[in-house]
């Protein structure tokens, strides 16, 4: 291959990678939204810190951010460091319920 033609083919990547980015963006992300909105949502998360006065402090994968959020009562005995399931209804965050081990053996 010529080095044009590896620069041309570069630039079709990256013509297709936006183009891709911009469907997603502007048209397929937003009707997943809108359809799965009320939807209950699992998203795995880490505990951080042992339940206390009601909400236990978790933190989702790749995410800085630690969250107290409110715990199943069958899960007083979370400690740091174990893995959880949090239910998130309405694709809201702040709606978010800590709801199982990983187990899902505090059913």
């Amino acid at each position: 291959m010529r080095n044009n033609e590896v620069h041309c083919m570069s630039n079709q990547n990256a013509e297709m990678k936006a183009l891709a980015d911009s469907l997603w963006n502007n048209y397929f992300q937003p009707k997943v939204a809108d359809a799965t909105r009320s939807c209950l949502r699992l998203e795995k998360a880490t505990v951080k810190a042992a339940p206390s006065g009601g909400t236990v402090a978790v933190q989702l994968p790749f995410d800085e951010t630690v969250l107290n959020l409110p715990y199943a009562s069958s899960l007083s005995g979370l400690t740091t460091g174990q893995s959880v399931w949090v239910g998130i209804p309405y694709s809201d965050l702040s709606n978010g319920v800590v709801m199982f081990d990983a187990t899902f053996q505090n059913l």
